[in-house]
C-alpha cells in the first residue's frame, strides 16, 4: 500500500482524487496508523483512531484537482459530516465540519481540527506556488548529485503526486532525460529540501530533479520542447537566464520556465 508521505495520518494514494480536490466523500475511512488498512484480526486491538465520512454522497465522476486550485479552495470550506471512533470504544455522534478541517486533521495528525472551535485552518500552498520556489532547491540537489562524475545540467520541477496529469508529465519528462541522455533522477519533499516555511505546502507535493550530463542546455531544451510543445518542429532557441529558456516556434512560443527550471553548471557554481 502506497501512502502520501506528507500526511501525519497515513493516507493511501487510492485517495488521490480526494486529496487533489479536497473533497472527501461518503464511505471514505481514515486511520491513525497503517494497521487500520490491514485485515483486522478477530479479537485483536483496533487502530487507535479512525474517521469515517458520512456525507457528502459518493459521486460517480472522477475527482481531480485543477491547475489554479479554484476547485480545491472552493471545497476547502464546504461541509462534510464525519464520525470518529477510538480503539474498541463505540463511535461518537456524527459531527458536521468542513473539508478543510478534515484535510488539516489528516495532514497535521490532530483530529481536534474536526471540532468547530477556533479559526478555520489556512489551506496549503499548491503546485504553482512550489514552482515559483524552484531556485531555492538548486543547492540541495547540487549536493545530492555532487558525486556524479563530470559536469551536468540540472532540471527541476514541482510535482503533485495526487494529480494523474502531473505524475504523467513528470514520468514522461524523466524517462526522456534518463533513458535518452543518461540523466539521474532524485526526488525530495519541500521539508527535506529545507525550503523556508516548507510545511505550508500541500502534503502531496514533491520536488523532482534530473542531473543530465554535459554543459550545453540546447539538447535538453530540444528534447523537452519536443515532448511538451506540439509545435516544436523548427525554430531556434535561446537561453535568457537560469530557467528562462524560450523557443519561438512559428506563430507560437515554447517557454520551458512554465514547466520547470533548467540550470547549467556555471549558473549552479555561481550560486554555490
Amino acid at each position: 500500500m502506497e501512502l502520501f508521505s506528507g500526511f501525519a495520518w497515513p493516507v493511501p494514494r487510492a485517495f488521490a482524487g480526494a486529496v487533489a480536490a479536497c473533497r472527501f466523500e461518503q464511505g471514505d475511512v481514515f486511520y491513525s496508523d497503517t494497521t487500520g488498512y490491514e485485515p483486522w484480526k478477530k479479537g485483536g486491538p483496533r487502530p487507535a483512531q479512525r474517521i469515517q465520512v458520512l456525507d457528502p454522497p459518493k459521486t460517480a465522476r472522477v475527482l481531480a484537482g485543477d491547475g489554479d486550485g479554484k476547485r480545491f479552495f472552493s471545497n476547502w470550506r464546504s461541509p462534510v459530516e464525519v464520525i470518529r471512533a477510538a480503539g474498541d470504544e463505540p463511535a461518537g455522534a456524527p459531527c458536521v465540519t468542513t473539508q478543510g478541517r478534515l484535510f488539516t486533521g489528516l495532514w497535521r495528525g490532530d483530529a481536534s481540527w474536526l471540532e468547530g472551535a477556533g479559526d478555520d485552518p489556512e489551506p496549503p500552498l499548491l503546485q504553482r506556488d512550489l514552482h515559483k520556489r524552484l531556485e531555492e532547491a538548486v543547492g540541495f540537489f547540487r549536493k545530492r548529485f555532487a558525486r556524479r562524475r563530470g559536469p551536468h545540467c540540472l532540471y527541476l520541477a514541482a510535482v503533485d503526486e495526487a494529480s494523474d496529469a502531473s505524475l504523467a508529465k513528470a514520468h514522461g519528462l524523466e524517462l526522456l532525460l534518463v533513458e535518452r541522455v543518461g540523466g539521474k533522477l532524485a526526488a525530495a519533499s519541500p521539508v527535506k529540501v529545507g525550503l523556508r516555511d516548507a510545511d505550508v505546502f500541500h502534503p502531496a507535493l514533491v520536488l523532482h530533479a534530473v542531473a543530465v550530463p554535459g554543459t550545453d542546455p540546447a539538447p535538453i531544451e530540444d528534447l523537452l520542447a519536443g515532448l511538451l510543445y506540439a509545435g516544436s518542429a523548427g525554430g531556434a532557441g535561446r537561453v535568457g537566464g537560469v530557467g528562462r529558456v524560450e523557443r519561438v516556434e512559428g506563430s507560437g512560443r515554447f517557454s520551458l520556465s512554465r514547466h520547470g527550471l533548467l540550470v547549467v553548471p556555471e549558473a549552479a557554481d555561481e550560486k554555490s
